[in-house]
């Protein structure tokens, strides 16, 4: 559970890894860094999967950061990935991808979407409920910030904000599990915590809620426009505290909005790819067994559907083998 892989066999496209010789092909799967949900769904889907499919298996590992998940799935450690639609796009497009340093540079493969959202996520940005000092975005110049691990979307797209702003805080990455014990025991100032599905902060983070009392960092509609207005690929909604599974005096703030699915490499196996699209789709209603946060994947009422993908991301040629039978209406449009 290193996440790096190096373990895991051939991984690559088409899904090499088989069971031994009874016909099951095993292909590894990226959950996230410790403490992230992300990994219980990349085990929600491998138990799903195991039970239901007939010749694919999922392993989930371990891994640290959107980045380094990437690197892996176009070289061919891991044949599925977890990352955000938002990246999807900008990479597809070399606006901003990756490689192992965190510089922008080209993909080393195409890569394909193969489910619709699996959830959506919202980064606010709190503090403490008596810390007079941060009242808004613009207190945070120069203040110790935690955020996710190097290479996380996360403080990705937490820095596009702050760089828009001109505002430059001293960024802590750590893992969730980290950041949690860092909020319970006052190591930093502010953080920036995931809201799932706009109603629930879960994990090691959600535990310091019941802990200490934290208020929301506010930015203002002047701060936002000039983020959306210079960013395209940054957008805003509003979170309220009231919603959260935890105490708190967040009151109503503006988070940016995220949506995440999962994805392989355009030269995998059709057949495998339109077997996984399969599983899960006809199996969409048993992830909220898993967590609640699942309960809104998969499409029909209630159901994130394709919402927070944005133009442009393309579908693996096996997914829309799967849609299209099973008469699922899904982006088409060229970005």
């Amino acid at each position: 559970s290193g996440g790096n892989g190096d373990s895991n066999g051939d991984g690559g496209s088409g899904g090499n890894g088989d069971d031994g010789g009874s016909g099951t092909v095993e292909w590894i799967m990226s959950g996230s860094n410790e403490g992230s949900p992300a990994n219980t769904w990349a085990q929600g889907m491998a138990s799903e999967v195991e039970e239901h499919a007939e010749t694919l298996r999922l392993s989930p590992q371990f891994v640290n950061g959107w980045r380094t998940a990437t690197v892996q799935l176009t070289e061919g450690t891991f044949d599925l990935s977890y990352f955000l639609y938002l990246y999807q796009v900008q990479a597809l497009n070399d606006l901003a991808p990756y490689d192992q340093g965190g510089n922008i540079g080209p993909l080393d493969a195409e890569i394909r979407s193969v489910s619709p959202t699996v959830h959506q996520q919202n980064i606010i940005f709190i503090t403490y409920a008596n810390n007079d000092d941060i009242e808004t975005i613009q207190d945070l110049d120069g203040e110790r910030v935690a955020t996710n691990v190097r290479g996380s979307a996360i403080i990705d797209v937490a820095r596009q904000v702050t760089d828009e702003l001109d505002i430059q805080p001293q960024w802590q990455p750590m893992t969730w599990s980290e950041m949690g014990q860092a909020l319970q025991s006052k190591r930093v100032v502010v953080a920036t915590p995931i809201v799932i599905n706009g109603s629930i902060v879960i994990g090691p983070v959600a535990k310091a809620f019941t802990s200490n009392a934290f208020k929301g960092v506010d930015i203002s509609d002047e701060d936002v426009g000039t983020v959306a207005d210079a960013n395209p690929f940054v957008s805003f909604t509003t979170v309220k505290g009231e919603d959260l599974n935890a105490e708190n005096e967040i009151g109503e703030i503006p988070a940016t909005i995220l949506g995440s699915s999962t994805f392989t490499t355009a030269d995998h196996d059709p057949d495998l790819v339109y077997e996984f699209t399969k599983t899960v789709m006809e199996q969409q209603d048993n992830f909220g067994e898993y967590h609640p946060a699942l309960n809104a994947f998969g499409v029909g009422d209630g159901k994130h559907g394709f919402t927070g993908s944005l133009p442009g991301v393309k579908f693996h040629e096996g997914t829309i083998r799967y849609f299209d039978e099973a008469g699922i209406d899904y982006p088409q449009e060229e970005y």
